[in-house]
């Protein structure tokens, strides 16, 4: 879903994963709008359910991994992935 209430620029042969969000604007608490332009260069991948937040630039040829939130600028070429808890069971051995 893109929803823009400014400006958003999306270059040629970007990819956009399923359940991906860009918002180009947030809310001032007021009810009022604050928008900056976002700005997505060429060839960049972004896998699904990433969120992209208002005043973010992603250079040229970058990959943004699932579930990634985007709040900074991402330099060209960087691959940008957000760490995941990871929950590891572990059985008690018996003494049998």
């Amino acid at each position: 879903m893109i929803v823009a209430h400014n400006n958003i620029i999306i270059g040629d042969n970007v990819t956009i994963g399923p359940g991906t969000v860009i918002y180009d604007h947030d809310h001032d608490g007021n009810g009022d709008y604050v928008t900056s332009p976002i700005k997505i260069g060429s060839g960049v991948w972004i896998g699904a359910n990433v969120i992209i937040l208002k005043g973010t630039q992603i250079g040229k040829n970058a990959v943004i991994g699932a579930g990634t939130i985007i709040t900074k600028d991402v330099d060209a070429g960087a691959t940008v992935y957000q760490k995941k808890d990871i929950v590891k069971n572990e059985r008690l051995k018996k003494n049998v």
